[in-house]
């Protein structure tokens, strides 16, 4: 058996995906700072926090089973769209550029 690597468009695609699973639960403006990482809301467990971790000021890595796989998450996506929002100054409700979300994430 082969495996083949993602390509750079499929890639983006994920990110833009995620990026749109966590406006739809409006997981953006639910983050919560702790130190060098932000807590994202679990969508699947009442009460459950994902952990998110900061990188030099850029979105790490998720320790939601996506994010611990390396695969773009909606929790890692949150994060990123929150500096995105802050540059742009206006309230994102919707990724129509993937880069826009890409930039703010460490290896993306």
């Amino acid at each position: 058996m082969t495996a083949s690597l993602p390509t750079r468009s499929t890639v983006a695609q994920a990110w833009q995906r995620a990026a749109q699973r966590a406006l739809a639960a409006d997981l953006p403006h639910q983050l919560r700072q702790r130190g060098a990482s932000v807590l994202v809301p679990s969508l699947s467990t009442e009460g459950a926090a994902h952990r998110v971790q900061l990188v030099a000021g850029q979105v790490g890595g998720c320790d939601c089973e996506a994010g611990l796989h390396g695969r773009p998450c909606k929790h890692r996506a949150a994060v990123a769209i929150r500096p995105f929002a802050r540059q742009a100054g206006v309230r994102v409700t919707q990724v129509k550029s993937p880069a826009a979300v890409q930039r703010f994430v460490v290896g993306a």
